[in-house]
């Protein structure tokens, strides 16, 4: 199967669990400490405007809307999860829109993001092609937030040029698998793990 296809499928088997897992605190790691540090590293922006890219049930919007006014659109692949994030939060934006779509046409998306993040959703092997999809939607002194891998943590890392800068070029370290370790969920279907090993469970 694609990989894509595979990681596509995979968000789109396990949409409910992965609401759960992210409401009842169920990931360790976040709870330690990574979803504090995307949230302080947007706030620390003051964004009047903010597009969550790969935004699931929308967690990080209604979390920044907490601490400062804050007018954002979520975007994910996953009609499911974009359901669970209206349902939720019905003042934000919430749109289906996967990474190819965003990469052919954003101009369904509005312009003028004082910040695009990408908080552990940077799945696309060709990232410098989304990230270049994302620029024109940014203001003139927005950013692009990535929280991600080291890649020293990634199986495949190479340096390309691209525009007279230096960019590294990942393959994400994504294995599919039903049972992972450091979280008490568990997936229906074979999900996706960034930089946290699968493994797979017969039950």
């Amino acid at each position: 199967m694609e990989w894509t296809k595979a990681l596509a499928e995979s968000w789109n088997q396990n949409a409910g669990n992965w609401t759960r897992a992210v409401r009842e605190s169920l990931i360790p790691s976040r709870k330690a400490g990574t979803d504090d540090a995307i949230v302080s590293a947007i706030v620390s922006r003051r964004p009047s405007r903010m597009l969550d890219v790969g935004c699931g049930e929308g967690w990080l919007i209604r979390r920044v809307a907490q601490t400062i006014k804050c007018r954002a659109v979520g975007i994910d692949g996953s009609a499911q999860l974009i359901e669970d994030a209206k349902a939720a939060d019905p003042i934000s934006q919430y749109r289906v829109m996967n990474y190819a779509e965003l990469t052919n046409d954003a101009s369904p998306l509005d312009n003028d993001f004082d910040v695009a993040v990408f908080n552990y959703s940077l799945f696309d092997e060709d990232a410098a092609k989304l990230l270049a999809a994302v620029k024109p939607l940014l203001a003139r002194s927005g950013v692009v937030i990535i929280q991600t891998l080291h890649p020293c943590r990634c199986r495949r890392t190479r340096l390309i040029r691209m525009d007279g800068e230096l960019r590294i070029s990942l393959r994400s370290r994504i294995r599919i698998g039903r049972r992972c370790r450091g979280t008490s969920a568990r997936w229906n279907h074979g999900m996706a793990w960034c930089g946290r090993p699968a493994s797979r469970s017969s039950s």
